[in-house]
């Protein structure tokens, strides 16, 4: 019953145009960003991209650039389109009719949403460091087999150690605000809202104000990004000191991520168990 639930949320999701909406923007974000630059400079014809620069870019092409805002828009429209159908086509009713468990009915439509987005994060994470990449030059020192390893290597790294909890974070979000107003549109308002709060918070009070928030407690805390950020490279151990980072800080805020997403589904079972309609 799990795997039928699974599959069929996946169906729904693609078959939404909302769905492939939201794809195409997102990837015209990426597109747009790439063509920006990274740094100043790396729109010459002449400029030459050094390894730490490339690895660098790895990470914030993905964290300030795709976690910013369109990743996480993205995530909450397909937990959107699920609570839409869950609320608005009697698909509850007749799950239910069939004696369909609420774990199951719960679980499989979570592993699909995390599934989906992860499979979305990668591809979009991708094509952005190579679009990046080969459109100027490769990286120094670097022939292309060594760039593919390396790359792919930092790219997934990235995306489930410092991503994948963001997802989960998310998904968490999404899913129990529209089941605590059984409404989609509201938990799409409310979880945006709060995208909006933190990319206006982040970008004028990160380095001045409530330094445990942003360290720990947000969508993408520092002490997680920063650790990976120059990973596996001579810069590395001189970003642990600087930052002041630790495994343990790291382990922190994964557990809190995902400890926020495992509570908010926690939530919102409770919360089907006792739904009627």
């Amino acid at each position: 019953m799990f795997l039928a639930i699974y599959r069929n949320t996946i169906k729904n999701i693609l078959r939404s145009k909302v769905f492939w909406i939201m794809l195409f923007v997102t990837i015209i974000v990426i597109i747009h960003s790439v063509f920006a630059g990274q740094y100043r400079g790396d729109n010459e014809r002449n400029f030459i991209l050094y390894y730490l620069d490339y690895v660098q870019m790895i990470s914030n092409i993905c964290c300030a650039t795709l976690l910013s805002y369109s990743l996480p828009i993205f995530t909450i429209s397909t937990v959107v389109l699920v609570l839409n159908r869950d609320y608005n086509d009697a698909f509850f009713e007749i799950e239910k009719s069939s004696n369909v468990s609420i774990c199951a009915y719960l679980t499989g439509r979570l592993w699909a949403l995390l599934s989906l987005n992860l499979l979305a994060l990668i591809v979009f994470h991708t094509l952005s460091v190579h679009l990046y990449v080969f459109t100027r030059n490769g990286v120094n020192d670097l022939n292309i087999f060594e760039y593919l390893i390396d790359s792919t290597i930092r790219i997934l790294r990235i995306d489930f150690c410092v991503v994948m909890p963001t997802i989960i974070f998310y998904i968490g979000l999404a899913l129990v605000i529209g089941t605590l107003f059984k409404n989609g549109i509201a938990s799409a308002i409310v979880s945006i809202g709060y995208v909006i709060f933190f990319y206006i918070a982040n970008l004028m009070f990160r380095w001045k104000y409530a330094p445990i928030y942003f360290d720990y407690f947000s969508p993408i805390p520092n002490k997680l990004r920063d650790y990976f950020h120059f990973f596996n490279t001579s810069e590395f151990e001189g970003m642990v000191k600087y930052f002041n980072l630790s495994i343990g800080k790291v382990l922190f805020c994964i557990a809190f991520l995902v400890g926020f997403g495992v509570v908010c589904s926690i939530i919102s079972y409770l919360r089907i168990r006792k739904r009627t309609v």
